[in-house]
């Protein structure tokens, strides 16, 4: 169900970029984009200071509270909002969100991981050799 859920999600992102296209395109030069990805990098910010002190925990959270759940966003845009720039934003700000955390997720994973092994132990040997 997992891998359905995504493959829809993902087909619905396009499908709202498609049929919007025209849409997406005027938000070029507005600052739409740079406001969507500071939006997501203070919610990275502030779920990474609120995760406690554990380091995987505020990984995990920062990275959670950066991509914040994207059908019910859209869900409440298509219902409570006539103007379909509205879902479009939340699109973008979905797109701009994945393509900044992903690579950050990636960050995150190689610093636990390295701060993570022992020193005696690459991080690419089997555990206790």
């Amino acid at each position: 169900m997992g891998f359905v859920a995504n493959v829809s999600g993902l087909v619905v992102l396009v499908l709202i970029v498609v049929f919007n296209f025209q849409s997406v395109l005027r938000l070029f030069g507005t600052g739409a984009i740079f406001a969507a990805l500071i939006f997501v990098v203070l919610s990275v910010l502030a779920g990474w200071l609120f995760g406690g002190r554990d380091r995987e925990i505020r990984c995990a959270l920062g990275l959670g509270t950066g991509l914040r759940n994207v059908g019910a966003a859209l869900l409440i845009g298509a219902k409570n909002f006539d103007d379909p720039r509205v879902n479009v934003m939340v699109v973008v700000t979905a797109l701009v969100g994945l393509f900044t955390l992903l690579p950050a997720a990636s960050a995150f994973g190689r610093h636990t991981q390295v701060a993570t092994s022992s020193p005696l132990e690459s991080p690419t040997s089997p555990p206790g050799r």
